[in-house]
């Protein structure tokens, strides 16, 4: 199955939308939001902390430019369909609280790379 860059945007906003809101519509601030896991996984592996700041750095890019962190996402969604709830959740905390969500997106970058073949990938795009 391919993803398209413009289909990937437009579900990545679709969920940020809708994890932005409770079951019953109210708005949900950002330390009320649960993470995928809740444990601190960067304090004891700097090779997963590094990776989660170089996708914060690549959506930090001049102009706001997201393209490196899509297409990575992207690439992971094409090699192995099962990552895309990661993906989506990664690109959400990035978009929306940036370093702020720092052991958020350390989580999904943990999960990403129990595949092996995404992992590559994420140090491929990480190490630009």
């Amino acid at each position: 199955m391919k993803i398209t860059e413009s289909t990937l945007r437009s579900v990545i906003k679709k969920t940020i939308r809708e994890m932005s809101h409770d079951a019953k519509g109210h708005f949900v601030r950002r330390e009320e939001s649960p993470g995928l896991g809740g444990i601190n996984i960067y304090a004891n592996n700097p090779e997963i902390r590094n990776m989660a700041l170089a996708c914060i750095k690549m959506a930090e890019e001049p102009g706001g430019n997201t393209r490196g962190l899509f297409n990575m996402c992207i690439e992971i969604c094409q090699k192995n369909p099962s990552m895309a709830e990661y993906c989506l959740h990664l690109c959400k905390v990035i978009m929306c609280d940036g370093e702020a969500g720092l052991n958020s997106c350390c989580e999904c970058i943990h999960r990403i790379c129990e595949c092996e073949d995404c992992c590559a990938i994420c140090i491929e795009y990480c190490s630009r």
